[in-house]
């Protein structure tokens, strides 16, 4: 089961670094041997310097193995548990494959993240569980308090299965002393702890990803318990909970889709036949399911990796249920029941494949690798290159730490440019994202897909579109605004990336009053244009919540505001589109109104501005926001 999960996913894997995930952070930290985000995950950045090393690719694409393998691999272990429980191969073998074969697993055996190895360490502990309760060795349990000290470098939410299975070793003991078997699995634990060590360690050396810099006591506790995301953790309240539910039951169905059936039939199966094991089966789903739904991040569906494991047992208890009544029914027929379970199984994975397989290949996906090399090719020399986004930073990272490339250039990750200003006076900024606040004395000048921190004062565009105004904005007295034209540059973009919008204004005579632009992005639909495709599985969840809008203030800058533009002159004026991050992907038709000029800088927001009158806004184009 292995080989096959191996192939689906060595098929569609991503070629090179890629924006999912934190995938050029944690590939740089592996190679640089670094310090991640919190939790740090030491482990995985060890074995992952180990893949580093391996002949095939670039250093991106060797990460994204990694995933995969391990993907794989916990397939191979849940076949494997299934094995000993059902004591049938062909149930074994559909368990694992619909855990393999579904959207939260396989989207993250392509790409370089921690979840797949995190998984892993989770099947290993339950396989370790059910071989002691089968073999009475106590080795097992010992076994079991190592990986979950060690599975702390992978990631840490599997310490919270802990309790299951000191439940499942209370409810299935034979005469084993209890506080002798618990104080040497807790001592084995610690020794597999160990591997937090490398954090204060590698910070010592200063690498070029030195999250937190955990050298003190403090900052390594505040770094291991995640202290910098604890409005994230049980951040979600009990109004949102209905919502995340929905999300959950969705992500669930997405992962499984037509097998879902036979999950909801493995249930009272699993039930019923093994009990203690439905026991440890449940514990692990409340603390997995528990975290996601007090997590305040709707679309973290790859939290639930541990879920879609348990519910891999849950279907292979079904097909082992199905094979044992039709075994009954047609006792005459050798053989039937595993050649129908086997068909009918058979038939809904491959349609669980072909059903996922869309949202999950990245075979061939490269926009992280075209947008970064384009900013390095623009940016000046010895340019400091800002990102307020993740993951274009992350991507950078890679290019300037991995790859060599632009030694020359600093990046910077950070919502404070003029402290980078501050720092680096006579430098070019050249951000991917744009900053909201700049300093005084700096602007942005947005150029398509990036822009540039410019020092001064803007300077006011005139430019000769067609005249016939698409709209008319009365301003104070005689005086109003004519919007002449409009276009987006480019027509579509990434949702983590950049487009630019230029508008074309003429202002018939002096106006007293300044005035700024309010631009509403709203969705038409899906995506249509080549590599946008259809919405994402958790797009869709995402839209189910009503994440389809946001608004943009922009006030005119250039020149000192609307009011010092010459009459009947033309001005371009640029605004740098910036969806928030929640935001599904499609097409977005795109609006604006004149208002009063209210503040200084650029606002982006989720909510519209139900105050406006409908009246007031012209549509004036629209704009593709995809996520790969």
């Amino acid at each position: 089961m292995a080989g096959v999960s191996f192939a689906l996913y060595l098929y569609t894997l991503a070629p090179t670094v890629s924006y999912g995930g934190d995938c050029g952070e944690l590939t740089t930290c592996a190679y640089t041997l670094g310090v991640a985000h919190p939790t740090g995950y030491p482990l995985y950045l060890m074995v992952g310097k180990l893949f580093t090393a391996l002949p095939v690719g670039d250093v991106a694409y060797r990460m994204n193995l990694m995933s995969a393998s391990f993907a794989a691999l916990t397939a191979g272990v849940l076949y494997w548990v299934l094995l000993v429980t059902s004591g049938r191969l062909l149930p074994a073998a559909i368990g694992s494959l619909a855990f393999a074969g579904g959207y939260g697993v396989w989207s993250q055996a392509v790409i370089a993240e921690v979840y797949t190895l995190n998984v892993f360490c989770i099947a290993l502990l339950v396989l370790a569980a059910v071989l002691w309760n089968e073999r009475r060795d106590v080795r097992y349990l010992y076994v079991i308090g190592f990986v979950l000290g060690l599975s702390l470098g992978a990631h840490g939410m599997t310490l919270l299965t802990a309790p299951a299975f000191t439940v499942w070793f209370l409810m299935n003991r034979r005469g084993e002393p209890i506080l002798r078997t618990v104080a040497v699995a807790f001592i084995c634990g610690c020794v597999g702890a160990l591997v937090l060590c490398y954090l204060p360690l590698r910070a010592t050396t200063n690498p070029p990803i030195n999250w937190g810099n955990p050298q003190t006591w403090d900052s390594f506790i505040a770094h291991v318990t995640a202290r910098q995301f604890d409005t994230l953790l049980l951040g979600s309240s009990m109004a949102q909970l209905p919502s995340r539910c929905v999300a959950y039951s969705y992500f669930v169905f997405t992962h499984f889709r037509v097998l879902v059936l036979f999950l909801l039939a493995g249930v009272p199966s699993v039930a019923l036949k093994q009990p203690r094991l439905f026991v440890l089966c449940l514990l692990i789903l409340l603390s997995n399911s528990g975290l996601f739904l007090t997590f305040d991040q709707p679309g973290a569906y790859f939290q639930l990796l541990p879920s879609f494991l348990v519910y891999g047992v849950f279907v292979g208890f079904a097909c082992a249920s199905l094979q044992s009544r039709l075994e009954r029914s047609f006792a005459s027929w050798r053989g039937f029941g595993a050649t129908a379970v086997a068909l009918v199984a058979g038939v809904l994975w491959v349609s669980q494949v072909g059903l996922t397989f869309p949202d999950v290949n990245m075979r061939g996906n490269c926009h992280a690798v075209q947008d970064v090399r384009q900013v390095l090719k623009e940016a000046p020399n010895d340019a400091v290159i800002v990102s307020g986004f993740d993951q274009i930073w992350f991507t950078l990272l890679y290019y300037r730490w991995v790859e060599g490339v632009r030694a020359d250039a600093i990046i910077e990750h950070t919502g404070d440019v003029g402290r980078v200003m501050r720092q680096c006076p006579r430098r070019v900024v050249c951000p991917m994202f744009p900053p909201t606040e700049l300093p005084k004395g700096y602007y942005f000048e947005p150029v398509g897909t990036f822009g540039y921190v410019r020092s001064g004062t803007p300077l006011i565009r005139y430019a000769s579109p067609p005249p016939a105004p698409l709209n008319t904005f009365p301003m104070d007295g005689d005086s109003s605004i004519e919007l002449l034209g409009a276009r987006t540059n480019p027509v579509s973009m990434r949702r983590e990336g950049m487009s630019t919008l230029h508008t074309y204004w003429r202002l018939t005579r002096v106006a007293a009053e300044n005035v700024a632009a309010l631009f509403v992005f709203e969705l038409k639909g899906l995506s249509t244009a080549e590599g946008g495709g259809g919405l994402s599985s958790a797009d869709r969840a995402a839209l189910s919540q009503d994440q389809f809008a946001w608004t943009q203030y922009h006030p005119f800058t250039a020149g000192g505001g609307a009011r010092n533009w010459e009459p009947n002159r033309v001005v371009e004026d640029r605004l740098p589109i910036r969806p928030p991050w929640r935001v599904v992907q499609g097409v977005y038709s795109i609006r604006v109104a004149i208002v009063p000029c209210a503040e200084d800088n650029d606002v982006t927001d989720d909510s519209l501005p139900q105050s406006r009158s409908p009246s007031n806004w012209v549509e004036i184009g629209e704009i593709e926001v995809y996520m790969q």
